[in-house]
């Protein structure tokens, strides 16, 4: 009952998009600390809109480059069609990508908001 899929191509890709989400968050929330720490001292003098503007510039960033790379790393395992080693071996190396760019993007955000809370007034 479990057919095989039309396109795997698609089917794979479309796992590594949904994947790519929350690997993204990870990075975004791990880029704001970074971002705010990093704004010059006449940035800071700006209004509160146009600080949010720059810092939210900044995480876009990380976010969309965390989220294209998510999508790369999926290449190999999308385009191995009948050729059963190469299929495996493509989702292996999309797993261990993405759940080394998820764990890095932990500790990141691990690590910098470690620090944001715990440096004192």
């Amino acid at each position: 009952m479990n057919a095989p899929a039309k396109n795997p191509f698609a089917t794979r890709l479309m796992i590594a998009h949904m994947i790519a989400y929350p690997v993204a968050f990870v990075w975004a929330t791990a880029a704001i600390v970074p971002s705010l720490a990093t704004l010059s001292n006449e940035a800071l003098a700006l209004p509160a809109e146009q600080i949010a503007n720059k810092v939210l510039w900044r995480v876009g960033a990380v976010s969309l480059v965390v989220f294209a790379l998510a999508h790369v790393t999926a290449l190999p395992w999308a385009r191995a069609r009948a050729n059963e080693a190469k299929t495996r071996a493509g989702r292996r190396g999309y797993i261990a990508a993405t759940a080394g760019l998820g764990a890095t993007g932990i500790a990141a955000a691990a690590v910098a908001w470690g620090w944001l809370l715990t440096r004192g007034p």
